[in-house]
């Protein structure tokens, strides 16, 4: 009896060992990645680092991930900060020598996927409608309301803005615009106010393409990709 209570005390002792090396590990691995990338990259503040799975030592000794997740929430795109961007990395590659040597030399992904998020006070201030709000239509463009200022009267306006993504900028242009609840023809300068270029090189991945809607009271961008190493971070 002495002897079995002994193994058991063993074993739970083992266990508790293993599973504090694997939490110590995942830390460790995860602060030095971000570091890492952060240096690679140039930034100044590191992204934060989530190693997904149940076990982070079964991966990492093969060096084999199933998903990783990066993200930060100071970016500036053009005109509008603070964006928050989230970067899921999968079926990832990340030979264990570099992970806890604050390498990512080795690190690839076979796919990836984007979500940065704009906080509709950003794009307010970007567009200058301090009490902007945000929708979609049926075609999928963006619909914005809010005040402007016309010959120095606030005028409640309605705008529809075009989306694409193109040379890697966010474009945003206004077509139909309703004024104190009437349609009216949009003049070219009202146009311009209403529409923005917003360049996407800060964005942690290049992307050529990706789609752009509202998620609650902020502007969404998603976009995905094929296979991407360290290199294509920033």
């Amino acid at each position: 009896m002495g002897d079995v209570r002994a193994l058991l005390i063993t074993l739970v002792v083992l266990l508790l060992l293993v599973v504090g090396a694997d939490i110590g590990g995942r830390a460790i691995a995860e602060s030095k990645a971000g570091e890492a990338i952060a240096t690679r990259s140039g930034n100044q503040v590191a992204p934060d680092v989530d190693i997904h799975g149940f076990s982070f030592l079964a991966q990492a000794l093969p060096g084999d991930y199933g998903q990783i997740t990066l993200s930060t929430t100071d970016l500036v795109l053009g005109p509008l900060a603070p964006v928050a961007a989230t970067v899921e990395l999968y079926d990832v590659t990340y030979p264990l020598s570099d992970a806890f040597a604050g390498s990512t030399d080795g690190l690839a992904a076979e796919r990836a996927t984007l979500t940065a998020t704009v906080p509709v006070s950003a794009l307010g201030d970007a567009l200058q409608v301090p009490d902007l709000q945000l929708g979609s239509t049926a075609n999928g463009d963006l619909r914005l309301s809010g005040s402007v200022s016309v010959a120095g009267n606030e005028v409640p306006v309605t705008a529809d803005l075009g989306v694409s993504i193109t040379d890697g900028a966010l474009a945003l242009s206004a077509s139909g615009v309703s004024a104190a609840g009437v349609d009216v023809p949009l003049p070219a300068s009202l146009a311009d106010d209403l529409s923005l270029t917003v360049p996407l090189d800060a964005l942690p991945i290049d992307i050529t393409s990706g789609t752009v809607g509202v998620d609650g009271a902020n502007l969404t961008l998603q976009a995905s990709t094929g296979r991407i190493t360290a290199d294509s971070l920033r």
